[in-house]
């Protein structure tokens, strides 16, 4: 990960210090060129790995909010209302729109990740270090939210990555269609959700499923071979999918099939 990382903090440094010489339209003399980047789109286990964070099994996961988990058994769960919390009430465990959930901030990403390398550095055992880390939701130094001191005398251009703090990693929602919300869209489409009826309007039949999967394997000549050995038949093999190929589906037979089924 590091040896990924590294050359492309090089870069980037370079480019937020300055580049000089470039010639600018509407410019007579060369220029020094700063150039910035604010924001790199992840999913969410890319991006707890770029800032370093503990992800889902933490008693602090949240790189945005600060919400604490719930342990059962050998882990952490995120339930929305308090488990001992009888209904009708239910309180919500935390809200995301309002300011009850206090925000993650780059002096609150800081300090977390200062609280974990202090232990690592005082000599604590890797279990003690593991549950701390679990807590604070970081499990220490990030090169491009929280650096150590070496990274930050290696790259001081990058100042302004540091200060912008985990904003610098929102969750692409695109990811998320992808990976989640097409393949449970495709069980409806389908008809394999038996919880509907089958005569709900938004049910593909079974010969335009069948002709949908002709179309893919036919557009497999068209793409790598590393993602092609996914794409059979949509009818059959549907629990195969990979992102690549619900985005082929949707870019390439997906408007066309759907137009008249989704309001």
């Amino acid at each position: 990960m590091e040896s990924f990382l590294h050359p492309i903090a090089e870069e980037l440094d370079v480019l937020a210090a300055g580049v000089s010489g470039a010639t600018v339209a509407g410019f007579s003399e060369p220029q020094v060129v700063q150039a910035f980047v604010l924001q790199f789109t992840t999913d969410m286990p890319a991006g707890d790995k770029l800032l370093n964070a503990i992800g889902g099994n933490g008693e602090h996961p949240g790189r945005f909010r600060e919400f604490a988990g719930v342990w059962h058994k050998r882990r952490y769960y995120h339930p929305p209302h308090a488990p001992d919390d009888p209904p009708p009430s239910k309180h919500p465990r935390f809200d995301v729109r309002g300011e009850s959930t206090p925000r993650r901030t780059a002096a609150s990403v800081a300090a977390s990740v200062a609280t974990v390398e202090d232990a690592r550095r005082a000599g604590g055992s890797k279990t003690s270090i593991r549950a701390l880390a679990q807590k604070e939701g970081f499990k220490g130094y990030s090169l491009f939210v929280c650096p150590s001191p070496e990274d930050k005398a290696r790259y001081p251009s990058l100042k302004y990555l540091w200060d912008i703090g985990p904003d610098l990693l929102p969750y692409d929602t695109m990811h998320l269609f992808s990976l989640n919300v097409v393949p449970s869209l495709w069980g409806l489409f389908s008809g394999e959700n038996e919880k509907l009826d089958d005569d709900q309007p938004c049910i593909i039949p079974k010969a335009v499923r069948e002709c949908i999967g002709r179309e893919m394997k036919t557009g497999r000549k068209t793409i790598p071979l590393s993602q092609e050995k996914s794409l059979h038949g949509i009818h059959k093999h549907s629990g195969s999918y990979k992102a690549v190929d619900w985005m082929y589906f949707l870019l390439c037979t997906g408007e066309a099939v759907l137009a008249d089924r989704i309001p």
